[in-house]
């Protein structure tokens, strides 16, 4: 009796053995056509783009701070008008220096 238990343990530890190999191989096919569309996606992924630079042209005038102030336009508005001023003349945006920081610094510091 000892015998028989033992053969057919050792049938069952062989069957789930040649069970976990069979997934095993499934798992590395799986694996292996991941990889391939991976590399597949990476192939028709578009260029990335380019860094985009910070403008360096600073063009707010005492002239223009104080106007900015005198018709109460708040930082925010500052920011809209003068963008579109820029698109409206055809200038590059990114040339020049427009965000709210650096408007309010210079409106500040042309109040004084």
């Amino acid at each position: 009796m000892y015998n028989t238990s033992c053969a057919s343990t050792s049938t069952l530890l062989d069957n789930s053995f040649e069970q976990n190999l069979e997934t095993d191989s499934l798992e590395s096919s799986d694996i292996s056509e991941l990889e391939t569309s991976i590399n597949f996606l990476e192939l028709i992924e578009p260029p990335t783009k380019k860094k985009k630079c910070r403008g360096k042209i600073n063009f707010i005038t005492p002239k223009l701070a104080g106007a900015l102030d005198r018709c109460q336009l708040s930082i925010r508005d500052s920011v809209y008008v003068l963008q579109a001023t820029l698109e409206a003349l055809n200038f590059n945006t990114d040339d020049y220096v427009i965000n709210q920081t650096s408007i309010h610094r210079a409106r500040e510091s042309y109040r004084s």
